[in-house]
């Protein structure tokens, strides 16, 4: 897997929910329940209120798909934690 999750030359702060589940290959549906569960630590935010779409910081959700896909790793490999 590629040093990042967004291109370098993609100069976007922020992405909204549907590109950010293209990207990542999470279901939108899970990505969402993600945002409400997590928010700020995956750099989720909802810019107009509750009822606008979710949009995600790209530092921060740098930062967390890292830290995700280290995670995943391991569990696949079978070194989960008890």
């Amino acid at each position: 897997m590629s040093d990042t999750l967004i291109s370098p030359l993609d100069q976007r702060a922020s992405l909204d929910s549907a590109e950010v589940s293209r990207i990542t290959g999470i279901e939108h549906k899970t990505l969402i329940k993600y945002a409400h569960a997590l928010g700020p630590k995956m750099g989720a935010f909802q810019p107009n209120g509750k009822w606008s779409q979710w949009r995600f910081k790209r530092k921060a959700l740098e930062e967390w798909w890292a830290a995700f896909d280290s995670a995943r790793a391991t569990n696949k490999r079978g070194g989960r934690a008890k």
